[in-house]
Formats: C-alpha cells, structure tokens, sequence
C-alpha cells in the first residue's frame, strides 16, 4: 500500500480519483460499494464517465470518485479496501476497481475527458471506443507498445499519475513527462492495436495460461502477459483466424513451446487450414511425446 500511497500523495494540490466499475457485481456491505463510498464522499464528488454504448443508463457507466481534494488528505483505509480487492480480483474476467488517478482537473473536466481518451484510441486502432480503464486492456496498451511508452503517456491528457493493478505483476503507475511531445515522435504499433482490437480473446487464452500455471505452481512472476498476446497473434498470423482453433494452438505453444518446430504438428495444423476438421480434434488424437519432444528440439 505505501507504493500507492505515494503516488497518490506525491503532490497535494491535485486531485486525487479512484474509478469503479458498477458492470462488476460488489456485495452492498463492502466498504467499497459504490452506493456506501457515496454517501461517505458525498453525491457531489462522484460523477459517470459516460462510456459510448450505455450512456443511456449512467449508473452502469465507470464511476469517477474524488478521494481527496487538493490539500486535503486521503482515507488511508478507503486505499487499503481498494488496493486489496484490486489484488483480489487481477485475474478475474471482469474487475470492479479501475485505477487511482491523480490530475489537476476537476471532476466534470475530468470525466469528459476519460471519455475523449477511449473515442481518440478507438479512431487509431478502427473500432468505436476503447474502454482502456479496464485493467487488463490498460496493461496490453502499456506493455504491447513499450517500444514508445511516450505514446500512452500523451494519449492520457490532463492526467498526471494513472495507476492500475496489473494481472501479472501488480501495481502499475504511468506519469506524465516533464517535457513536450510532438506528434510524429510517438506512435503505436500495429501488433499493440491488434491486441485491443482482439482484448477480450487474449484475455480468454490468458486466464486459461494463468490457470495452467496454477496448477504446476508456474511463479507468476514468469507469466508474461505479453507471451500469450505474441504468441495469439502467431496464431492469427499462420491464418488460425477461428477462435477455438487459435486457443488451441496458442495453449499448446504456452505449454510445449513452438509447434511450428514439428513437422507432425506443423502438417496437423496445415490440414486445419485446408478446413480438414479442428486443431482440438486432431491433437486430441496424437500421443502426448508429440508435444513433450518439442522441448529437446
């Protein structure tokens, strides 16, 4: 907690936010709730951020809480409860607690702009909003294009510190730089817009790994959320354009390593291209040495 803390009181005259998602399901007893932090922060500190597709219902959209105003201090067991569920649910499929957010901005400025952020990604990578405040999309966007972190940063305008619980390796924070950025100097990669564009598969394929590695006590230290996305877009890129046949092979790849180094798998995987049944079918029928071999090539 005192990492987070520290961010979060680094400097005093900003505001100091906390982002919920009301989409995720949190017992009405949990000091966290949103309707409980409310009526403890007051109606006048809590504002929606108008997500695109349910801004009809503002009450199901992110929620954006002011935890501290500028100078004053922050309820150090409203971030103990956060922090902790946050951990709690880092490899959930869907997680209440978005991020802590420090800015200059006020409340309304602010939520408008979280809203600005997910339309300007969704214009850069072809779809209509990127919801980049859910964890695990927020970590694909930081780790997927760490060739130009720069990019992130000044796509998060008006925001000073963000800082997320990541799947794999806890809290994260992203600050704003000292210096000015021109346009042409940062950029995105295409690999890292992919991996928006399919965020919800690689979240599948992810939990799966994480679940595998749960059961061989595989550290998580050494579950690299990148190596599930590289290897997915591997997939898609030897044309497994299909979900289940993708999943597949991208599992298997975590687990054996590179199947594409077989010649038995390689051609198993040829005939699922050609449309001759499913890569589950057909590695259901090979012998398991198949794939254990894999590690001596």
């Amino acid at each position: 907690m005192d990492a987070l803390l520290s961010v979060i009181n680094h400097d005093r005259s900003l505001y100091r936010y906390l982002l919920l998602d009301p989409l995720v399901p949190m017992g009405n007893l949990s000091p966290i709730h949103i309707d409980t932090l409310t009526e403890m922060l007051g109606k006048n500190r809590v504002m929606p951020v108008l997500r695109p597709e349910i801004a009809y219902d503002p009450l199901s959209c992110p929620q954006l809480m002011i935890i501290a105003n500028p100078s004053q201090d922050v309820d150090i067991e409203l971030i103990r409860n956060s922090l902790n569920w946050a951990r709690k649910e880092s490899t959930y499929t869907k997680r209440y607690v978005c991020s802590w957010i420090t800015s200059k901005v006020n409340l309304q400025t602010l939520s408008e702009r979280l809203v600005d952020i997910g339309l300007l990604m969704g214009r850069t990578m072809g779809l209509s909003f990127v919801p980049y405040f859910e964890p695990f999309r927020m970590q694909l966007l930081q780790e997927g294009n760490s060739i130009c972190p720069e990019w992130l940063i000044s796509a998060l305008k008006d925001i000073e510190t963000y800082s997320y619980f990541s799947a794999t390796s806890g809290l994260k924070t992203i600050r704003q730089t000292d210096y000015s950025l021109l346009d042409r100097e940062v950029f995105i990669t295409e690999e890292a817009k992919l991996y928006q564009r399919e965020a919800r598969k690689i979240l599948h394929l992810f939990l799966a790994w994480h679940e595998l590695c749960e059961q061989r006590g595989i550290p998580l230290t050494e579950r690299r959320l990148m190596d599930v996305a590289e290897i997915y877009r591997t997939g898609r890129n030897i044309g497994l354009l299909n979900t289940e046949d993708n999943f597949v092979f991208s599992l298997n790849s975590l687990q054996y390593g590179n199947l594409l180094n077989s010649p038995k798998l390689s051609a198993e995987i040829a005939s699922v291209l050609k449309d001759e049944g499913s890569l589950a079918e057909r590695f259901s029928q090979l012998d398991e040495h198949v794939f254990l071999s894999l590690d001596s090539k």
